[in-house]
């Protein structure tokens, strides 16, 4: 399931510009981006306004020349070339304007098919695993994300995501322990010392009350 703002609908330029109706022609954020980040989004994507396109129209205008990463119309997503078959891959390299879909959603409503090669492509993971897992391990946006940037070295399975960010919240908590450990001591010294410095003020007091005392009971 694709979050929210990824799933928000926004007009296309050259869609809206080239539609026989010459209605507007709307599509999920998700199909003008591979970012995921909202800073991403809002710099590279939104920031554009009503000269916005989206990646399919950016490649055929030749303003963004991607091959490792495609656009389905069928769901809306962008996603790297292995989840399409060679046909697609080949309609895409050709910059052709026919509907190109992904093998998920080409092969939808075909339930208990056999398993294809192009089902079992391995993507290499860079946290805990060290190793090759399969693609359907990972998110898919993360992984569309990574492979538009050419950053695929920083590839991690959804586990290794989790265990990252548990990781993270774990020593923050340990960090948020300490400082409360210390606050506590420190706050603990504090109430003694006072504690100690009432009592000697006090034992001062009392001393000198006595001394008093006593040197009025000597003059009587």
């Amino acid at each position: 399931m694709r979050a929210w703002h990824l799933r928000m609908e926004l007009p296309c330029r050259h869609c809206t510009d080239t539609a026989e109706d010459q209605k507007e022609v709307l599509k999920p954020l998700s199909a003008f981006t591979t970012a995921t980040k909202v800073s991403e989004i809002w710099k590279d994507t939104l920031s554009k306004g009503q000269d916005l396109c989206c990646l399919k129209c950016q490649h055929l205008l030749g303003t963004n020349m991607l091959l490792d990463v495609i656009p389905c119309d069928g769901c809306g997503c962008i996603k790297t070339r292995g989840d399409f078959n060679s046909k697609m891959q080949e309609l895409w390299k050709l910059r052709s304007t026919d509907v190109i879909m992904c093998i998920k959603c080409d092969t939808r409503g075909q339930k208990g098919r056999p398993a294809r090669e192009v089902d079992a492509e391995f993507l290499f993971c860079n946290g805990t695993c060290q190793k090759k897992v399969l693609v359907t391990h990972f998110v898919e946006s993360m992984v569309a994300d990574w492979t538009s940037k050419k950053m695929l070295l920083l590839a991690k399975c959804a586990r290794c995501v989790v265990k990252d960010i548990a990781g993270k919240l774990h020593h923050i908590l340990v960090d948020t322990n300490i400082i409360g450990v210390s606050i506590f001591s420190v706050v603990a010294h504090s109430c003694a010392l006072l504690v100690l410095v009432c009592t000697g003020i006090w034992g001062r007091r009392e001393g000198s009350l006595r001394t008093r005392n006593q040197t009025l009971y000597t003059r009587i």
